[in-house]
Protein backbone atom coordinates (compact mmCIF):
# COMPACT_ATOMS: atom_id res chain seq x y z
CA UNK A 1 0.00 0.00 0.00
CA UNK A 2 3.10 2.37 0.59
CA UNK A 3 4.61 1.38 -2.19
CA UNK A 4 1.22 2.54 -4.39
CA UNK A 5 0.31 5.42 -2.35
CA UNK A 6 4.29 6.68 -3.19
CA UNK A 7 4.20 5.89 -6.75
CA UNK A 8 0.93 7.99 -6.97
CA UNK A 9 2.40 10.81 -5.20
CA UNK A 10 6.28 10.80 -6.12
CA UNK A 11 6.42 9.08 -9.23
CA UNK A 12 8.55 6.47 -7.47
CA UNK A 13 7.44 3.84 -4.98
CA UNK A 14 10.53 3.97 -3.07
CA UNK A 15 10.07 7.89 -2.19
CA UNK A 16 8.01 9.23 0.67
CA UNK A 17 6.24 12.55 -0.14
CA UNK A 18 8.40 14.38 2.59
CA UNK A 19 11.37 13.36 1.26
CA UNK A 20 10.63 13.91 -2.30
CA UNK A 21 8.96 17.56 -0.94
CA UNK A 22 12.78 17.84 0.79
CA UNK A 23 14.24 17.24 -3.14
CA UNK A 24 11.95 19.61 -5.03
CA UNK A 25 12.41 22.32 -2.42
CA UNK A 26 16.75 22.11 -2.69
CA UNK A 27 17.41 24.02 0.53
CA UNK A 28 15.77 24.64 4.09
CA UNK A 29 12.70 27.11 4.57
CA UNK A 30 11.82 29.30 7.21
CA UNK A 31 9.03 28.90 10.04
CA UNK A 32 6.52 25.88 9.60
CA UNK A 33 3.10 25.11 10.96
CA UNK A 34 1.62 22.10 11.42
CA UNK A 35 -2.08 22.37 12.10
CA UNK A 36 -4.08 19.12 13.71
CA UNK A 37 -0.16 17.68 14.13
CA UNK A 38 -1.20 14.88 16.82
CA UNK A 39 1.51 13.11 18.09
CA UNK A 40 3.97 14.61 16.00
CA UNK A 41 4.90 12.44 13.00
CA UNK A 42 5.59 14.72 10.74
CA UNK A 43 7.28 17.59 12.40
CA UNK A 44 10.27 14.94 13.81
CA UNK A 45 9.63 14.19 9.71
CA UNK A 46 10.38 17.60 8.82
CA UNK A 47 13.37 18.14 11.13
CA UNK A 48 14.78 14.89 9.49
CA UNK A 49 14.32 16.05 6.52
CA UNK A 50 15.83 19.64 6.80
CA UNK A 51 13.10 20.89 5.55
CA UNK A 52 13.36 23.34 8.10
CA UNK A 53 14.62 24.23 11.56
CA UNK A 54 11.61 26.11 12.83
CA UNK A 55 7.96 23.82 13.49
CA UNK A 56 5.29 24.78 15.07
CA UNK A 57 2.88 22.34 15.93
CA UNK A 58 -1.07 22.96 16.46
CA UNK A 59 -3.58 20.45 17.47
CA UNK A 60 -6.74 20.69 20.17
CA UNK A 61 -5.41 17.11 21.99
CA UNK A 62 -3.41 17.51 24.95
CA UNK A 63 -3.02 14.49 24.64
CA UNK A 64 -1.46 13.96 21.53
CA UNK A 65 0.29 16.99 22.16
CA UNK A 66 1.97 15.90 25.46
CA UNK A 67 3.05 12.93 23.45
CA UNK A 68 4.44 14.50 21.16
CA UNK A 69 6.62 16.67 23.08
CA UNK A 70 7.77 13.84 24.91
CA UNK A 71 8.73 12.10 21.87
CA UNK A 72 10.59 15.08 20.87
CA UNK A 73 12.48 15.97 23.97
CA UNK A 74 13.92 12.13 23.60
CA UNK A 75 14.82 12.61 20.26
CA UNK A 76 15.86 15.96 21.26
CA UNK A 77 14.44 18.43 18.27
CA UNK A 78 13.65 21.43 19.23
CA UNK A 79 9.98 21.42 17.68
CA UNK A 80 6.82 24.05 19.61
CA UNK A 81 3.80 22.50 20.18
CA UNK A 82 1.00 24.34 21.22
CA UNK A 83 -2.62 23.79 22.09
CA UNK A 84 -4.75 25.81 19.80
CA UNK A 85 -7.59 26.12 17.78
CA UNK A 86 -6.50 26.71 14.33
CA UNK A 87 -8.45 29.20 12.69
CA UNK A 88 -7.86 31.41 16.06
CA UNK A 89 -3.75 30.42 15.65
CA UNK A 90 -3.68 31.46 12.10
CA UNK A 91 -5.55 34.91 12.92
CA UNK A 92 -3.04 35.83 15.13
CA UNK A 93 0.13 34.99 12.90
CA UNK A 94 -0.32 36.86 9.51
CA UNK A 95 2.39 36.39 7.05
CA UNK A 96 4.47 34.06 9.58
CA UNK A 97 5.22 31.16 7.31
CA UNK A 98 6.83 29.55 4.67
CA UNK A 99 4.57 26.67 4.53
CA UNK A 100 1.52 25.27 6.40
CA UNK A 101 1.05 21.30 6.78
CA UNK A 102 -2.35 19.11 7.24
CA UNK A 103 -1.42 15.45 7.45
CA UNK A 104 -4.61 14.12 8.26
CA UNK A 105 -6.41 16.48 9.81
CA UNK A 106 -8.01 18.62 6.91
CA UNK A 107 -10.81 16.16 7.13
CA UNK A 108 -11.61 17.45 10.59
CA UNK A 109 -12.26 21.26 9.52
CA UNK A 110 -15.66 22.60 8.35
CA UNK A 111 -16.21 25.90 6.27
CA UNK A 112 -13.23 25.65 4.28
CA UNK A 113 -13.46 28.02 2.30
CA UNK A 114 -12.96 31.15 5.63
CA UNK A 115 -10.10 28.23 6.69
CA UNK A 116 -8.17 28.78 3.12
CA UNK A 117 -8.51 32.03 3.34
CA UNK A 118 -6.67 32.12 6.96
CA UNK A 119 -3.96 29.74 5.49
CA UNK A 120 -3.49 31.79 2.42
CA UNK A 121 -2.82 34.88 5.00
CA UNK A 122 -0.36 33.15 7.51
CA UNK A 123 1.82 32.13 4.45
CA UNK A 124 4.75 34.57 3.50
CA UNK A 125 5.13 35.34 -0.10
CA UNK A 126 5.48 32.29 -2.20
CA UNK A 127 5.04 30.27 1.04
CA UNK A 128 2.83 26.47 0.21
CA UNK A 129 0.25 25.09 1.45
CA UNK A 130 0.67 21.16 1.67
CA UNK A 131 -1.99 18.94 2.61
CA UNK A 132 -1.86 14.44 2.93
CA UNK A 133 -5.16 13.77 3.14
CA UNK A 134 -7.32 10.05 2.24
CA UNK A 135 -9.96 10.30 0.26
CA UNK A 136 -12.46 7.66 0.57
CA UNK A 137 -15.32 6.10 2.53
CA UNK A 138 -14.23 6.10 6.27
CA UNK A 139 -14.85 2.99 8.20
CA UNK A 140 -18.90 3.51 8.81
CA UNK A 141 -19.66 4.72 5.52
CA UNK A 142 -18.50 0.90 3.83
CA UNK A 143 -21.49 -0.39 1.88
CA UNK A 144 -21.94 -4.48 2.35
CA UNK A 145 -21.25 -5.26 -0.83
CA UNK A 146 -17.87 -3.29 -0.08
CA UNK A 147 -17.42 -4.70 3.04
CA UNK A 148 -18.11 -8.50 1.90
CA UNK A 149 -15.71 -8.08 -0.94
CA UNK A 150 -12.95 -7.04 1.99
CA UNK A 151 -13.51 -10.39 3.99
CA UNK A 152 -13.64 -12.45 1.24
CA UNK A 153 -10.16 -10.93 0.44
CA UNK A 154 -9.23 -11.43 4.21
CA UNK A 155 -10.33 -15.05 4.46
CA UNK A 156 -8.12 -15.68 1.53
CA UNK A 157 -5.33 -15.23 3.09
CA UNK A 158 -3.53 -18.12 5.68
CA UNK A 159 -5.06 -18.03 8.82
CA UNK A 160 -1.51 -17.31 10.28
CA UNK A 161 -1.58 -13.77 8.64
CA UNK A 162 -4.74 -13.32 9.59
CA UNK A 163 -5.19 -10.56 12.64
CA UNK A 164 -8.16 -9.32 14.55
CA UNK A 165 -8.64 -7.17 17.13
CA UNK A 166 -8.74 -9.44 19.92
CA UNK A 167 -5.46 -10.69 18.74
CA UNK A 168 -4.16 -7.11 18.73
CA UNK A 169 -5.72 -6.67 22.50
CA UNK A 170 -4.23 -9.45 23.75
CA UNK A 171 -0.50 -8.56 22.55
CA UNK A 172 -1.39 -5.22 24.21
CA UNK A 173 -2.23 -6.60 27.59
CA UNK A 174 0.83 -8.79 26.88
Amino acid sequence: MRRAINQRVTGDPDIWPITALRRRLGTTIGPCLSIGCGTGGLERSILEQRISEHVIGIDVSDNALNAARRIAAEQQMPIAYAAADAPSFLRDHPAAFDAIFFHQSLHHFDRLDDLMDLVARALRPNGFLWYDEYVGPSRDQWTWRRLLQANIVYYKLPARMRRTRHDADKRALG
